[in-house]
């Protein structure tokens, strides 16, 4: 009897106990339960972090709290593993605050999510919820640029890595017909070019390129210019690429790209085979100009007198090179790899030889 008595004591005390400590944990202040959610959450026990912060939400009035320790609950379950994708943390946020002024951002990051694991059409999807459904015009997280135009142009890089030229080029006109001070002006023509290339549509990309140059300035331009000529190269105009080229030479400040500027005009006149019209040309620049330029048109007016099955004068253009500009090694190198084929034709091979064996002499001194 004394025993089941005790028992009772005991029992009686132990839930009076524990009935003042569940009253005690109820009734913590919002800044303690704040600030213990903070602690575990910092020290990454997301279980009693979310203990604390499911705690605390039923007590916050101020809607902005609100939605703070709600994305502080959803960290907790996605790092707890009860979700399998991060997006989920902020769906979940906008089905529960869908008023929110942090929606827009928070679908920009699910689009930028869907985008990394290259989940192109799901990424399109969020970006035209954006575009069709928020009011951006002006508004803008500034670290994540979201903005109407920037969407659009989102949008139609998807599409160019999708492979949907088309639908990429209609988006681009959207944004260009729309927002024609947009910063992204330039961005959005340049892919237009990229999508007709892509598509191999030459014509339409070498007309948007000459409107662009006609309404452009003179530094971009240049940037223009090369991508025409590159065109004209790849489809094999080499006339219109020589006259690009032509055009280039007469920019101001361009003197870091004459040589390469010259090399592709030379270039071009060997592959029409106008030997006649290159060697002019090379004329023309060993008239007007020194050093390395002189010497790279040398060596070009040599090959085309090869062409020419002149070979006199290409034996004396290339013999000339070699004995007279040692300091430019490269070109130097270039007219004994000539000459040696030059002989080789020619049926001369103790020469050819001799220029073989000046050549691996060099080799073996690098």
């Amino acid at each position: 009897m004394k025993k089941l008595l005790l028992f009772l004591i005991i029992l009686l005390i132990y839930q009076f106990t524990f009935a003042q400590v569940k009253v005690k944990e109820d009734s913590l202040s919002y800044n303690s339960l704040k600030k213990l959610g903070n602690l575990y959450f910092s020290q990454k026990n997301y279980s009693k972090a979310k203990l604390y912060y499911s705690k605390l939400f039923p007590k916050l009035t101020n809607q902005e709290e609100k939605e703070k320790i709600y994305l502080q609950i959803e960290q907790c379950n996605y790092c707890l593993g009860n979700y399998e994708s991060p997006t989920q943390v902020y769906f979940n946020f906008i089905q529960k605050f869908p008023n929110s002024a942090k929606v827009p951002e928070f679908r920009y990051k699910i689009a930028l999510f869907f985008e990394q694991l290259k989940q192109y059409d799901r990424a399109i999807t969020e970006y035209r919820i954006l575009i069709n459904k928020y009011s951006l015009q002006d508004s803008e997280v500034h670290s994540q640029q979201l903005t109407l135009d920037s969407l659009y142009y989102k949008i139609a890089i998807l599409y160019n890595k999708q492979k949907n030229y088309n639908k990429s080029i209609s988006i681009l006109d959207t944004l260009i017909k729309n927002f024609p001070d947009s910063q992204l002006i330039d961005d959005a023509y340049q892919c237009k070019v990229d999508n007709y290339l892509a598509d191999l549509d030459y014509r339409l990309a070498i007309n948007l390129l000459v409107n662009l140059i006609e309404q452009d300035t003179t530094e971009t331009s240049i940037k223009l210019y090369q991508q025409l000529a590159d065109i004209y190269e790849k489809i094999s105009v080499f006339e219109e690429m020589i006259n690009i080229y032509q055009i280039l030479r007469q920019y101001p400040k361009v003197e870091d790209k004459i040589i390469y500027y010259n090399k592709k005009i030379f270039d071009g006149y060997l592959k029409l085979q106008d030997y006649i019209e290159g060697i002019r040309f090379c004329n023309d620049v060993i008239n007007e100009n020194n050093g390395e330029q002189i010497v790279s048109a040398l060596y070009y007016k040599g090959r085309m007198y090869q062409q020419l099955n002149d070979f006199d004068s290409a034996e004396f253009t290339f013999l000339f090179i070699i004995n007279e500009f040692h300091n430019y090694k490269e070109w130097c190198t270039n007219a004994l790899h000539s000459l040696s084929n030059l002989y080789i034709d020619n049926n001369e091979n103790e020469k050819a030889f001799e220029i073989i064996r000046q050549l691996s002499e060099q080799d073996h001194d690098k």
